[in-house]
This record gives C-alpha cells, structure tokens and sequence, in this order.
C-alpha cells in the first residue's frame, strides 16, 4: 500500500512527538476526517489510537458533562521509531 500525505503528515507528527501524539480538541458532536486515516494506519500496525474526552470517567452519567473529544496516538510495541521513519522514506507499507 502506498502512504498518502496524510498518513505521512501523522507519521512524522508521531516521529516528532518521540512515539505519543494528540490530534486537535474538537467539540463531542464534530465528526472528523482523521479518524479514517488512523484507522488505516492502525490496521497496518502502524500505531494505536485511543478516544479521550475533557471528562475523567466517560459513561452514561456523565455523558451530558462532556464537551471535548481527542485522540492519543502512539506506537505498537513491537514497532519503534526508527522503523516509522523507514516507512515514511519508503513512501509504502
């Protein structure tokens, strides 16, 4: 598979974060373009994503409190740096 621009452009901001990213904060009910792209990349196993929101404990009693969702993107560990930027000088998976 061939490396778009995007899953490069999440690559090397996971490069520069030293394995750890966080995407943008946006408001709970905005859907995102990123998601797709991460989802790929996962299935790769290129990286793994978690959702977070701006509430500690997520669940249906304090669903109404939240506001902010993001996502943390980090590396597998069977993966390592130098291995992320080999496959962004590849350009393919």
């Amino acid at each position: 598979m061939k490396l778009l621009k995007k899953h490069k452009d999440i690559l090397n901001e996971l490069i520069k974060g030293k394995g750890y990213w966080k995407t943008p904060t946006v408001p709970k009910n905005h859907q995102e373009n990123i998601l797709d792209d991460l989802v790929n990349l996962y299935l790769k196993d290129l990286l793994v994503f978690n959702r977070e929101y701006d509430v500690p404990s997520f669940g249906p009693s304090s669903e109404h409190k939240v506001r902010y969702k993001w996502y943390t993107v980090t590396m597998p560990k069977t993966k390592t740096i130098k291995d992320l930027k080999r496959v962004v000088k590849d350009g393919k998976i």
